[in-house]
């Protein structure tokens, strides 16, 4: 695992000299599925923060670990919401206004703001999560009056394909959006785009956060 997180490393270092880019890429280590043994190596290698695709999976990880942070990195269901705020210290999959107002009622009980940030479709395929590219400018204005979200920033996943072009416009068109977000001062500093795959791509059309599973994984027997 320590090759191929080296490996990953490497990878991400050159696609940010590709891109002529000097600013961090933050690699996040995704755990879905994967055992606390895996975590504390990977601590271990220098990451203290992960990401999870189901609550109840990392409701039980976290009773074992410590000094460890998790991200909300699946489909969140409403009624997960109170107990997510419990575990994730920020929610990335944020993909329908019923969800973030949600967040924001639970998020005010607790007396705390929750960092979010927003999904977007930029595949257009149905079964997908995500807000419509197009639907998200009057998103942001509508949502301006929760106090207790902090959207921090966008989230997309490209089209499963070998179309290398395919996938460089719809991380493009995430880009696009996250910079006129900026432009109107909205202050996101957080784009999360890239996985295995298609990591490489993501970084050269300006992600900063790409979220890395197979990748850590191959050829170990878990």
């Amino acid at each position: 695992m320590q090759e191929n997180v080296q490996k990953v490393k490497e990878r991400v270092q050159k696609a940010k000299e590709a891109a002529k880019r000097k600013d961090e890429v933050f690699i996040l280590p995704v755990t879905k599925t994967k055992s606390t043994e895996i975590i504390r190596a990977l601590i271990e290698m220098g990451f203290n923060v992960f990401g999870e695709n189901r609550v109840r999976e990392a409701k039980e990880k976290i009773k074992e670990l410590s000094n460890v942070k998790f991200e909300m990195i699946g489909h969140l269901q409403t009624n997960k919401v109170k107990d997510a705020l419990d575990i994730f210290t920020r929610i990335q999959s944020v993909d329908s206004l019923k969800l973030l107002t949600e967040i924001n009622e639970r998020a005010a009980k607790k007396k705390i703001v929750m960092p979010v940030l927003v999904e977007i479709n930029i595949s257009g395929e149905s079964q997908k999560y995500g807000f419509l590219p197009g639907e998200v400018m009057n998103l942001f204005r509508v949502t301006s009056s929760l106090r207790f979200v902090n959207i921090e920033g966008l989230m997309g996943m490209a089209s499963l394909t070998n179309d290398t072009d395919k996938i460089r416009k719809e991380f493009s068109t995430l880009r696009i959006l996250y910079e006129r977000l900026n432009a109107e001062g909205y202050n996101l500093n957080v784009l999360s785009m890239g996985m295995t795959d298609d990591f490489e791509v993501a970084i050269m059309e300006g992600s900063n956060m790409v979220r890395i599973g197979r990748a850590f994984f191959e050829g170990l027997e878990i």
